[in-house]
């Protein structure tokens, strides 16, 4: 038995040493995403309170600063949760957000729409109206006179 063993051995090896030359190849890939990872804002407002406002998709709590494809509707071409929040005051309001990105170019080729790219230039409307979502009984957008 012992004298098979180093037989064996040999007859194994003869017959996986050609199959190692092919796992020498390297590999070529590239990787890409389709979110765009924004980092935390910062403002200040009139007053001079500084405000925060974070960006994540995830729904159990983190901030991963993602913007994302929106996949589950189809008005909207980017999606995520906002986070906006005032350390004096303890103030913060959160929901979501949507944005509709011009159809993407990439003229640099490196993968990135030019609309998230400040070194690249985007062609597209330079004005339009931005409707509020309340209504009130003036209309929609529009503010109560106070009552008297």
């Amino acid at each position: 038995m012992n004298r098979l063993l180093p037989i064996s051995l040999m007859a194994l090896g003869s017959v996986i040493a050609p199959c190692s030359g092919a796992q020498t190849n390297i590999a070529q890939v590239r990787l890409f995403s389709l979110s765009l990872q924004c980092e935390r804002g910062r403002g200040v407002d009139t007053i001079g309170f500084e405000w925060f406002l974070n960006m994540t998709t995830l729904v159990l709590g983190g901030f991963n600063g993602e913007l994302s494809p929106n996949f589950l509707s189809g008005t909207t071409s980017h999606s995520s949760f906002f986070y906006l929040w005032n350390d004096f005051f303890g103030e913060s309001f959160d929901g979501g957000i949507e944005l509709d990105m011009p159809f993407p170019t990439d003229a640099n080729g490196n993968g990135f729409a030019d609309f998230f790219e400040v070194s690249q230039s985007v062609s597209g409307p330079g004005a339009g109206t931005c409707p509020p979502p309340w209504r009130t009984s003036s209309g929609p957008g529009t503010r109560d006179p106070p009552a008297e």
